[in-house]
Formats: structure tokens, sequence, C-alpha cells
């Protein structure tokens, strides 16, 4: 018995106020995967963001021109949101030194290197009002289950809270299984569970 494959559905455009974004991104979930080394890729599951699902948080961050991925990893979020948005700059901050490093090579052999920047830092020590749009995949569950770090857990989340509030009325902020912490300063937009669109009210 063969199983015939399921034809790709077609190209969507999502209208983002005078912008499009492009088509189809060239990075696939499996290409980027291949790209990577094994330690890295076994964290695909569950700390990397679909591709489909980028696509959709891209149609979320409005007429942003600059957009931070808080707690970026291997910088996939960057990089696809880089190559549907190409009018757009991407930062990515990672506390992992060897994800940033990744994600500055892939940027360089994807000639993307021009719209996205990768910072190695604490996520809480950036400024994340320079930003017109931010993208977190609840990216402090993390310290929950590090050991090291599971004393400074409710801290980071205060400090989290914080940038938050920082952050100037209208700025776009699009979670994917939530933000990890309370969002009392966000205005709810739009959500298609469990990507959800806020704007600093």
């Amino acid at each position: 018995m063969t199983t015939q494959m399921r034809p790709r559905p077609p190209p969507r455009n999502y209208p983002i106020g005078c912008h499009t974004i492009r088509q189809v991104p060239a990075l696939t979930d499996e290409e980027l995967a291949r790209r990577v080394g094994f330690g890295q890729r076994t964290r695909a599951a569950h700390h990397w963001t679909p591709v489909a699902v980028i696509e959709r948080a891209c149609a979320m961050f409005g007429d942003a021109c600059t957009i931070l991925d808080v707690g970026a990893g291997i910088g996939k979020l960057c990089l696809v949101g880089a190559q549907l948005l190409p009018d757009r700059h991407f930062v990515g901050i990672e506390r992992d030194a060897a994800c940033v490093a990744t994600a500055q090579r892939l940027a360089r052999e994807l000639g993307l290197a021009g719209r996205t920047t990768f910072i190695h830092g604490d996520v809480l020590d950036h400024a994340w009002e320079d930003h017109e749009a931010l993208y977190l995949f609840n990216p402090f569950t993390e310290a929950r289950l590090v050991p090291s770090r599971r004393d400074g857990h409710a801290a980071e989340l205060v400090r989290a809270g914080a940038r938050l509030t920082a952050l100037r009325p209208g700025t776009r902020v699009v979670t994917y299984h939530g933000a990890g912490f309370p969002t009392p300063e966000l205005e709810l937009l739009a959500c298609e569970e469990p990507l959800c669109a806020w704007a600093r009210a």
C-alpha cells in the first residue's frame, strides 16, 4: 500500500499596513535542522518555533521595523522572519553562547547578516524598549528547570514585568505559549492559541 503525499498548501500573503509578507520563506524546519549539530537539533521540538507559526507571528508584528526575539536560541524566528519581512530588522538575544554562534553562522550562510543581529547576554539586561515589537516563546520557563537558576526564577519574572512596563505605548508583543509571567500592561489584540498578539497599553 502506497501513501500519497498531500500537496503543500498554496502560499499566502498577509497584508500588514503598507507591507506584504513574502510568500514562502526559503528556510524550512527540515532545512534548519540539517544545518545545526545534533545536540542543538534535539531541542527543536520544545524550543524552536515552527516555520508555520513564524509566518503567523510575522503577520502580527504590524508595521514594526525592529523586532526583538527575547531568548532567541539558534535564531530561527529572526532568520525566517528576515526572509519573510525583508524590510525589517530582527534582533535576537540569548544567554547560550553556542546558540548565538550558531545563529550568527546561519545568518552569514543564508545572506541575512545585514538584516539580523544576535547578541550574547541576559535578556533582562537588554533594553526591550528600543524595539517596536517583541516575540516571546515563554522564555523564562527554562529557569525553573535549571537548578542553578531556580532560586532566582521569581526575581527574573519581576524584572521581566518591569521590562514590559518600560515599553512605549503601542509596542507590539507576540507570545507563543504565553510569556511565562503576568502581563497586565498588555492589551490583547488577536489570539490564535497558543499564538497571541498584544500591545503595550
